[in-house]
């Protein structure tokens, strides 16, 4: 026997990754995930005077094409790209939740077609294309597009709630 016995797996058992590794993972998902959703309270108020996060009389990232701070923008934008894709999520499982639960646990095969067949249907549409053309047409608003991305993922979220 080794040394180092006491440090391999049992027989038939895996190596579990160790602590470090999922402290990066915590901190690669929740750095950015603050930074948006607490953006907006470290950004400094709006203005020719608003100095936040910069060094001296610089910007962080610059300037874009107006003068405006990049970084500042940044903060300000986070949260509702954050608050829009969970709304989106939720509304899409909503929605798919009950009819993929439905058309997987029913003995029906005529009510699982009926459910399933309309979302086939749908899958072989591009949804990026769709929910750009839409907004673009109608221009939603953050709501709106939680919607309109919300119906375009009910598809994939019904087939994926159905098979499990």
């Amino acid at each position: 026997m080794s040394a180092y016995a006491d440090e391999r797996p049992e027989r038939g058992r895996r190596a579990r990754p160790g602590r470090g590794r999922w402290a990066l993972a915590v901190v690669i998902v929740a750095v950015p995930l603050a930074l948006a959703l607490f953006g907006p309270l470290f950004a400094g108020a709006p203005g020719p005077r608003a100095t936040s996060f910069t060094l001296g009389g610089g910007h962080w990232l610059g300037t874009d094409f107006v003068g405006r701070d990049v970084w500042r923008q940044i903060l300000l934008g986070g949260r509702p790209v954050v608050l829009t894709a969970l709304a989106a999520t939720a509304l899409g499982y909503l929605v798919a939740l009950p009819i993929g639960l439905i058309a997987a646990l029913t003995h029906r095969g005529w009510l699982e077609e009926l459910l399933m067949r309309p979302l086939d249907i749908l899958l072989a549409v591009p949804s990026l294309l769709l929910i750009l053309l839409v907004a673009t047409v109608f221009t939603p608003g953050a709501a709106g597009l939680a919607l309109l991305v919300a119906l375009a993922n009910i598809p994939d979220a019904a087939r994926l709630v159905r098979a499990a």
